[in-house]
């Protein structure tokens, strides 16, 4: 289906979540493989996560404030859309830092 035959909303949605993908990521992978020590590696892998979520909000910010239309319904279901995903991976990493604690404080009462 090419663009012109689109609906509006699938147009839009397009536009908007190619924005917002175009997040300019610090990539630090490579940092954390070289890493011998699992606490490093952790706290590494959290940092990493930290900021591109914080590139991620800086570019959806960015991309719903640079079309002169402003906020359309559009652009409100698409961020309605990544909201909910980052809401999802914030419960997920909330959820695992409290297992991982839960099996730490486990394995140092033993």
């Amino acid at each position: 289906m090419s663009v012109s035959n689109m609906p509006p909303i699938d147009r839009a949605e397009q536009s908007t979540a190619h924005e917002i993908q175009q997040a300019k990521v610090i990539d630090l992978n490579d940092r954390v493989l070289n890493l011998d020590n699992p606490d490093d590696k952790m706290i590494s892998a959290f940092a990493n996560y930290a900021v591109q979520t914080e590139n991620w909000q800086q570019n959806a910010l960015q991309a719903l404030t640079s079309d002169k239309k402003g906020l359309t319904p559009e652009k409100l279901l698409v961020l309605q859309d990544h909201v909910l995903n980052y809401n999802v991976e914030v419960s997920l990493v909330g959820t695992l830092a409290r297992k991982i604690v839960a099996a730490v404080e486990t394995l140092t009462r033993s």
